[in-house]
């Protein structure tokens, strides 16, 4: 049974990446119907970040997508985090550690 990582999957990761420099962070917060993937705060600022994996041309999408929720959340700041495909495919333990849970919402079988 093979498992293929999620968009989902990376917000936690990706989170934690920002920690390690003195940002909090928050997974998938509403925000008036619409959940933006991350938002990550530093210094009193909140930047709303949207994530993808997919090729180039997901990254303008995801880029608008972010910046409407920033302004709903009355903040100019946004990101897009694009991943290559490739990264679909790299093995769990690989990608997360050895403590990835095969019932994780973050992976779906495929």
């Amino acid at each position: 049974m093979a498992f293929r990582v999620r968009e989902r999957a990376l917000y936690e990761h990706v989170g934690r990446a920002f920690s390690k420099y003195g940002c909090a962070y928050v997974t998938q917060v509403g925000v008036e119907g619409k959940e933006p993937d991350l938002i990550i705060e530093f210094d009193g600022s909140k930047v709303v970040s949207e994530v993808k994996i997919d090729m180039e041309t997901k990254r303008e999408e995801a880029l608008v997508d972010a910046y409407a929720k920033a302004l709903m959340l009355k903040t100019p700041h946004a990101m897009a985090l694009l991943f290559i495909s490739y990264v679909r495919n790299i093995p769990r333990p690989a990608l997360f550690g050895f403590s990835a849970r095969a019932n994780d919402w973050s992976f779906r079988n495929v």
